[in-house]
């Protein structure tokens, strides 16, 4: 990279959040008491792992927070785990089970919610499904506001314990925007990257990594390889 990429780079890592998993425990528990308890004492809450209905035969991150989440993270809860807690699987799964008579919760979980096109696209698979008693409530360790905003649209409610802003558009240091852009697109240029990409999944500019980075993260800090195929130094790689 020139002094111009260069700079770019170390303020975008200056900001970067990197949440590490042995951290996962305390963030959910931090989040999980956001959740007001129903005043029901025989109210049922079920839990699903946020995935889209195209990943449903995949191993995602959904799918390790539904674990942690149902065997660890609510029996920690003063207020909630003396109410009865079904985690499922998938929507498959919770479509087999009789529909309660009485208001009822789902919790779907993930560490992570970013463009919210993956939380779009659960919600209309699983719409149809959608009892009127029924609140659903995704809860997540850190957010995007697109994907925050997603899920309020369509009527739902989401908790999270940190908010991710966007890593140019948010961002003070970069009082050129137009340049920051052009001197991100010309690094990108050097990456061996799907121009879906570009700037993050649906141009989410995300600057964080979880127990893995997810790709609305800005490719250069997870990238492979440049475009003649040697490698890219990736300091938060998505693949091993």
């Amino acid at each position: 990279m020139n002094d111009e990429q260069f700079d770019l780079f170390c303020i975008l890592l200056s900001n970067y959040m990197f949440i590490e998993y042995e951290q996962y425990i305390a963030a959910f528990e931090r989040v999980l008491a956001m959740l007001v308890p129903s005043l029901d004492q025989n109210h049922k809450y079920r839990l699903l792992p946020l995935i889209a209905p195209k990943d449903k035969n995949k191993v995602k991150s959904g799918n390790n927070q539904l674990y942690l989440f149902a065997h660890t993270i609510w029996d920690r809860s003063p207020a909630l785990r003396r109410f009865s807690l079904s985690a499922f699987s998938s929507t498959e799964e919770i479509k087999k089970q009789p529909i309660p008579k009485k208001p009822f919760t789902t919790i779907v979980v993930d560490d992570f919610i970013g463009s919210g096109d993956t939380a779009k696209q659960f919600l209309e698979d699983y719409s149809p499904n959608r009892n009127k008693n029924e609140r659903i409530v995704f809860i997540c360790l850190v957010a995007m506001q697109a994907g925050v905003g997603v899920i309020q649209r369509m009527g739902c409610e989401i908790l999270y314990d940190k908010i991710a802003p966007k890593g140019i558009a948010d961002c003070s240091n970069f009082p050129n925007k137009e340049l920051c852009y052009g001197l991100m697109q010309s690094i990108e240029e050097k990456i061996r990257i799907d121009k879906k990409y570009c700037c993050g999944y649906g141009a989410s500019e995300a600057l964080v990594t979880m127990q893995r980075t997810p790709n609305n993260t800005f490719p250069l800090f997870w990238a492979k390889s440049h475009v003649d195929g040697t490698d890219w130094p990736s300091l938060f790689p998505r693949y091993r």
